[in-house]
Parts: structure tokens; sequence; C-alpha cells
């Protein structure tokens, strides 16, 4: 319901508001105008700045819309067809619980002047696409599997950021690479099919992607659509960053 670009225009009193909203969507469906301003801690003027960033020009009109997400998620039963798990999956991928971790890495990643990507399996499929879309807003990207890194590696890392695909278990090839490159300097974020694994402990930022399993005829296929969606939605948001950041300097000088 809510854009990266919506949310990141938030001042910080707005940004209660957007909290307060994201955790209890239900109840605000039914409140007035006033009972969001007392539970958020802001005035009525501050809901209504919030809500036409939201592209409403008035609270009823955020309301309206606000039912109508509600509505649509609780409505529509979808089928446990491909396109039905996927349309679940964006649903989820619109919550909070989603979009923070997403946002906490953006910020710590967007000053970092070079991204290496890692990953094994399906992942590492992906590592040379995130390269490059991430090349394309300007940074020096690289996708790598973990053996083409050296053995010994002994140099500064903490103007990198290392993005790790990993939706299986942590090989420890690839574990060792990544608290090395932590060691020297380097800010991980890792994208993990779950937040209780040995990957997302040992990083910086963790990312949960749940993985969609498509097993029919006992061949099981994993579609990398959910990830390659993670991957485009961390872009947007370090775009976003950058973006903000270009302006204050030019701002400043």
């Amino acid at each position: 319901m809510f854009s990266y670009a919506e949310i990141e225009s938030l001042n910080e009193l707005e940004t209660l508001v957007y909290n307060y909203v994201a955790a209890n969507m239900q109840q605000v469906a039914d409140m007035t105008i006033r009972d969001l301003a007392a539970m958020a801690h802001v005035s009525t003027s501050t809901v209504l700045r919030f809500c036409r960033k939201m592209n409403c020009e008035r609270y009823t009109e955020f309301k309206y819309r606000l039912k109508a997400f509600l509505e649509d998620s609780r409505g529509n039963t979808v089928k446990e067809t491909r396109a039905g798990q996927l349309i679940a999956y964006f649903r989820k991928a619109d919550a909070l619980d989603f979009t923070q971790p997403i946002m906490d890495a953006a910020a710590g990643i967007a000053e970092k002047k070079e991204i290496l990507f890692l990953g094994r399996g399906q992942g590492a499929s992906l590592c040379c696409y995130g390269a490059q879309i991430f090349s394309e807003i300007g940074k020096f990207s690289v996708g790598l599997e973990p053996q083409y890194l050296p053995p010994d590696m002994k140099f500064d890392a903490s103007g990198k950021a290392v993005v790790v695909l990993n939706l299986g278990d942590a090989q420890p090839e690839l574990m060792d690479n990544v608290k090395k490159l932590q060691a020297a300097g380097a800010t991980v974020v890792a994208i993990t099919a779950q937040k209780a694994c040995a990957m997302a402990e040992a990083a910086d930022y963790d990312i949960v992607c749940n993985a969609l399993d498509w097993t029919e005829e006992k061949v099981s296929a994993e579609t990398m659509i959910p990830l390659v969606y993670t991957l485009e939605m961390l872009l947007e948001a370090v775009k976003i960053r950058v973006k903000k950041q270009t302006a204050k300097d030019w701002h400043d000088f």
C-alpha cells in the first residue's frame, strides 16, 4: 500500500503516523482523524500531511484506500496455483516487517563505493544480475561465487558492501569468505530464506526472502521471482538514499 518513495518522503512526526498505521491497519480503518492523531501522539495537521504524502488529499480518501486494501487482502481467496502463490507473496511483501529490513539495509550500504554479490546454487545465478542493476545507479558492483575469492584476503574492505544471496544452508566456504570480508571492514547484507540461520546471524543486515517451492510430480523447482523482487526493492531503496545524499551534497556545496 505504501511505496518506498512515499515512506522516504516522511519527516519524523509523519513517520510516527506511518508506523502506527502499518502496525494497526484494521483499527485505523475505523478511526477518526483525531483518534489516529492521539494514538500516534501527533497533531491532526501532521496526519493530514501524512495523507497527502500518501497521495490522498483528505483523511477520508486515505481511509477509503486503506479499507479497500484490507478488503482486497481478506476477500480474495487465491487458489494454490503458481500465480496465486505469487499474488499472496506480493501482498505480504507490502507489510512493514518485509519493507523495514530492506530500508535498514539500504541505509547501511548506500554510502559504500563498491558492492560485491556472493552466492551459491540458484542464488549464484543472480549475483551477476544484482551487480548489473546496482552498476546502473553508479555503484561499482561485481557478482562472484566464493571460489573466485583469494584464499588469503588481507585488504581494507571498509568501503565495500557484500550482498550475500543465500536461500539454502550456508556452505562453510561461503560463510568463511563472508566472515573474512566482514573482518576486513565490509558491511554484509544477507538475503536468506529464514531469520534463524547462521548467515542471518553473521550479517550486519538480514532480509528474509521466502522462496516459493513449486513441486510437481516429485520434481522440486524454486522460482527466483521473490529473490529478484527483493534485489530490485533493495536497489530502489538504495537509489532513494543516494539521491537524497546527492541533493544534500549539492546544498552543502
